[in-house]
């Protein structure tokens, strides 16, 4: 296949991965900068995370035979990957429930999560590593369910709150 699948979402997935099923690797340029702004709004945030999700899913199961490779990206980053993006949100509500019922049922453990939890809402590493697992699995589910329902978001929608104004200019921040 020479260009993109029209049935597989824009995003860079299927691309690298059409790249690494061709037995290509990628060069990535020191220099180049990126400037990507998250939408302000919690709820176009939402949207254009689960729009991702999406076509994060259809790559990785366009792509599914790689996972029958030989190397490293076969054996060791792929399955990772479609564990973290498929496999894991699938089993987040379970745990979940089952959190639930322990809590529930067995007081000493309804103490040592409910430390837990203060912890990691006292600590700003954890509690950013907590919130970014809490929000990808719910935002992976939410785009496994929207594929499943068969509402692919094929094309990506215009976020006006992320377009600079008349009198606005975008600068990247480059680090140093």
């Amino acid at each position: 296949m020479s260009g993109f699948d029209p049935n597989v979402g824009g995003d860079d997935t299927c691309a690298a991965l059409c790249i690494v099923e061709k037995g290509l690797r990628a060069i990535s340029a020191d220099d180049v900068v990126f400037f990507d702004p998250a939408p302000p709004a919690w709820r176009v945030r939402f949207r254009q995370k689960i729009r991702r999700g999406q076509h994060v899913l259809q790559a990785f199961l366009k792509h599914k035979g790689l996972l029958r490779g030989r190397g490293v990206f076969s054996r060791a980053i792929f399955p990772m990957e479609f564990f973290l993006y498929i496999v894991n949100p699938l089993f987040f509500p379970i745990l979940v429930v089952l959190t639930g019922l322990v809590v529930i049922t067995i007081p000493l453990v309804a103490y040592l999560i409910a430390l837990g939890i203060v912890v990691v809402v006292a600590v700003p590493s954890l509690r950013t590593t907590a919130s970014t697992y809490l929000s990808n699995n719910i935002t992976m589910l939410a785009a496994i369910i929207q594929e499943a329902r068969g509402n692919k978001q094929l094309v990506w929608t215009k976020i006006d709150e992320n377009r600079p104004g008349p009198q606005q200019t975008t600068q990247p921040i480059i680090a140093q």
